[in-house]
């Protein structure tokens, strides 16, 4: 550490005189210069300037006959030229180890048929231009939280805590700093990190969701804003049946009605175990999914959403439907977790269902057995036909996992030079299309496409498959517009993606990184669990008939009245009115 210090002070030195001398001042962008030790690793950076859109520092563009000018019209305010940014050589020096923990989608095991996770080829040819070995602990998502819950307890961290624990601690990420369980990066970045801290400066609005009151506890990826998923339909069935697109609730349960009576699927509307159906934008909230969410109303108001009119309504709706047959209580088994989500909707036993872009792709369509087997991607269904959402989903510019560092981590300026690694022109071009020659080639104009080990794959692999195991990383990087476009491998899906995400904005949702004080941490730990304890064991009683939705409301009212419900609310309507300037 202390040489790297002295080579950047002479650095700078020798630039400060070079200015001197010429008679110029002006920011310097960072720059990489990569010594990478495998010939086909470094072929991923072999066009980065083309296609990747790194976030520099920018260079200063002003005038110099303006500058003269205003040097004397102010003289004794010139201001001394700002520091370079410090430049990171890869492989970085001692080929340090890294223990992280993460805990990737279950398919991942499938894919990997037994071997390391690090051996995935974008994840391999990382480590060997960095000069970085990351070592591996694999968690299955359903218990990263108590695994997690352990580490914590029992003190025995990792060097990196993967993507997905900050935000999932329940004292918030700040807390992890305080707890002694992460160390806060803000002073190291500018100096280990130049490339990320160069995206902070030149980004004001991913600076505002990367950090929390002007502190780095996460390293974060930025994406390009798109929607995911939506609500889709079997298109075969719909042209079979002479059906128009809903576009309306009522229009809905008409279409549903009609299915059902013709095909009587297993689950004519898709429904799961965390009550997700495509529907929530129609009844406008943001779905609870295991935890307890808050957000504001119509009238401006923060709420609750489990204790929420709009969400009383969606139960009673998708009662209604239940009883109607449209879905069975084989929901309460369904999830993205327990890996047969999307194998219901594929395997041809539904009619209305919300998914992925990727599975426009008639690539995917195998499974049904069925070679009619169509499906289109429809608008959210709305309430009157009034099209807009204001509670998410059209995607965020900043990634919603972060990666933190703990302080059990013996090298952590080796951690940071990594994740810098990512950011740099070069990483960027490896994380948002793997390796040159195997997973994408450029043709004669420039522009990547992906090979057929992607588009074709012979061991069978559909798109998102291939791409996750030959491209993905799962490691933060600035996403490239080319990069988005290659996600969708066809114009039906980048306009499905395109459409959901044009009707949806954020209004409504809460900012993710709020910052609570200790009090307010304290509230929210001691009543946050049991309230959502109590809600998760009523909701899904609400759909099957076990309660009644007046039976609902009074739990409810015991939330009020006994479980402090109105008191975390207090809390996140001071934490947003602080967030908010108010």
């Amino acid at each position: 550490m202390k040489r790297r210090l002295i080579v950047y002070l002479l650095c700078l030195c020798m630039l400060l005189s070079l200015m001197a001398g010429c008679g110029a001042s002006g920011d310097t962008a960072s720059s990489v210069t990569a010594e990478p030790s495998s010939t086909e690793a470094n072929e991923a950076s072999a066009e980065p300037a083309a296609e990747v859109e790194a976030a520099p520092a920018e260079a200063s563009t002003a005038d110099p006959e303006e500058a003269v000018e205003a040097s004397a019209a102010e003289p004794e305010e010139a201001s001394a030229p700002e520091e370079a940014r410090p430049t990171i050589s890869y492989p970085i020096d001692g080929n340090p180890t890294l223990t992280i923990t993460f805990a990737p989608p279950p398919y991942i095991a499938d894919l990997l048929q037994g071997e390391p996770f690090n051996t995935m080829p974008c994840l391999a040819a990382l480590q060997e231009n960095t000069g970085v070995t990351l070592d591996y602990t694999i968690y299955e998502r359903l218990n990263y939280e108590d695994k997690s819950s352990l580490m914590i307890a029992t003190g025995d961290y990792p060097d990196i805590f993967g993507a997905g624990f900050g935000s999932g601690y329940s004292h918030g990420s700040w807390k992890l700093v305080e707890d002694d369980i992460v160390i806060e990066l803000t002073d190291l970045i500018p100096e280990y990190a130049p490339d990320y801290q160069a995206l902070l400066d030149s980004d004001p609005e991913f600076y505002s969701l990367a950090t929390t009151e002007d502190r780095v506890v996460e390293i974060f990826g930025k994406q390009i804003p798109n929607a995911r998923s939506g609500l889709c339909i079997r298109q075969d069935w719909f042209d079979a049946l002479g059906l128009s697109v809903p576009t309306t609730l009522d229009e809905l349960t008409d279409v549903l009605r009609a299915i059902h009576s013709e095909y009587n699927p297993k689950m004519t509307l898709l429904v799961n175990s965390g009550l997700e159906s495509g529907l929530e934008y129609t009844f406008g909230f943001v779905n609870a999914l295991n935890y307890l969410s808050f957000q504001h109303d119509a009238d401006g108001n923060l709420i609750c959403v489990e204790a929420g009119d709009a969400f009383v309504d969606y139960l009673s709706q998708l009662h209604d439907y239940y009883e109607e047959g449209f879905f069975s209580d084989d929901f309460l088994s369904i999830s993205r977790d327990n890996n047969n989500y999307d194998s219901t909707f594929l395997e041809g036993n539904c009619g209305v269902f919300s998914c992925g872009t990727d599975f426009l792709n008639p690539t995917n369509w195998h499974q049904s057995g069925d070679d009619t087997f169509a499906i289109t991607a429809i608008s959210d269904i709305t309430m009157d036909g009034t099209v807009g959402s204001h509670v998410g989903g059209g995607g965020d510019m900043r990634e919603s996992e972060g990666y933190c560092i703990s302080t059990s981590c013996s090298n952590p300026e080796a951690a940071l030079e990594f994740f810098n690694y990512c950011f740099t022109e070069e990483g960027q071009y490896l994380i948002n299309y793997g390796i040159e020659g195997q997973a994408h080639e450029v043709d004669e104009n420039g522009v990547i496409h992906w090979t057929e080990l992607i588009t074709n794959n012979p061991d069978g692999l559909d798109q998102n498959k291939a791409n996750t195991l030959y491209v993905k990383t799962f490691l933060p990087t600035i996403q490239s517009q080319r990069s988005m476009e290659l996600k969708y491998s066809s114009e039906t899906e980048m306009n499905a993606a395109l459409d959901w995400a044009s009707h949806r904005d954020t209004a409504w949702t809460m900012p993710t990184n709020l910052e609570f004080t200790s009090e307010e941490q304290d509230t929210i730990n001691r009543y946050a669990s049991d309230l959502s304890t109590m809600f998760l064991e009523n909701m899904p009683k609400v759909v099957l008939g076990d309660i009644t939705v007046d039976g609902y409301r009074d739990v409810i009212q015991a939330a009020y009245d006994e479980m402090h419900l109105q008191d975390l609310i207090d809390v996140y309507t001071a934490a947003y009115a602080r967030y908010a300037g108010e």
